[in-house]
């Protein structure tokens, strides 16, 4: 006996009508059937960036597969990781572990935890896990407010305030950035040459998913998220506007 007529056979014996029981078909069809089209449409948008990425690698436009390979500039820069955090239970944990076991010399590394919790028990687990990193070499401080000002671009911005670092990597409480990201982003403010580039003042990296085989339906929401996150974050780098160069100060008369 198939699923459908077994579940025809279950509503028909509660005494739903014939209309019902084809409305809560027909609706259970239609998920799946979405599903599918998810599936489908993502592997087709991801064909066609493999596509694109080939054909603009054979036209030799590989600067951008380059840049991930630049050396480190000398001396190393520091750099400052903030976390903004409200309540984050689930997950604070893991973003702070995450962000302290990013690979950077730690003489130039430090890690901002911005929490916002009113949550005690939250604001325990991050005084508790800041401190275990502490106790590994990781500069990680805690950094809270009286009152949330700006709520998450305040905490941002008082944390800005209180590091002298060079550079400021941001990640959300739920991001897990994998330990070379601060090699593979921070090379790309610098020339061959190891001459900051006056022009660029941020770098984005791409998203992924960590549940993403989970099931059908986590696969066809990354299938179609991280393409159209690629192709959307590469044409608005495109059309993007240079910084001005800095102005000097005149000379006096």
């Amino acid at each position: 006996m198939s699923s459908d007529a077994l579940l025809f056979g279950v509503l028909t014996h509660h005494g739903l009508p014939y209309w019902t029981l084809a409305m809560i078909s027909g609706f259970a069809h239609t998920i799946y059937t979405l599903i599918v089209l998810f599936i489908v449409f993502g592997l087709v948008e991801r064909l066609g960036f493999c596509g694109i990425s080939v054909w603009r690698s054979l036209c030799g436009s590989v600067a951008e597969h380059e840049s991930s390979l630049l050396p480190l500039p000398v001396p190393t820069p520091t750099v400052c990781v903030q976390l903004p955090m409200y309540n984050e239970r689930a997950v604070a944990a893991r973003s702070i572990g995450a962000a302290c076991s990013l690979r950077w010399p730690r003489e130039a590394f430090e890690v901002q935890v911005l929490d916002d919790s009113t949550d005690r028990l939250v604001a325990a687990l991050v005084d508790e896990t800041a401190a275990a990193w502490r106790a590994r070499g990781v500069r990680c401080s805690v950094i809270r407010r009286e009152r949330r000002d700006g709520y998450k671009a305040g905490a941002l911005e008082l944390g800005r305030k209180r590091t002298s670092a060079e550079f400021l990597a941001m990640f959300d409480a739920d991001f897990v950035p994998d330990d070379d990201f601060l090699h593979r982003t921070v090379p790309r403010f610098y020339s061959r040459a190891g001459e900051p580039l006056g022009d660029l003042a941020l770098v984005q990296g791409q998203w992924a998913h960590l549940n993403a085989l989970d099931s059908l339906l986590t696969l066809s929401q990354s299938l179609s998220l991280d393409d159209h996150h690629a192709r959307r974050r590469e044409s608005a780098a495109r059309r993007a506007t240079p910084l001005p160069p800095p102005k000097r100060p005149s000379p006096p008369p």
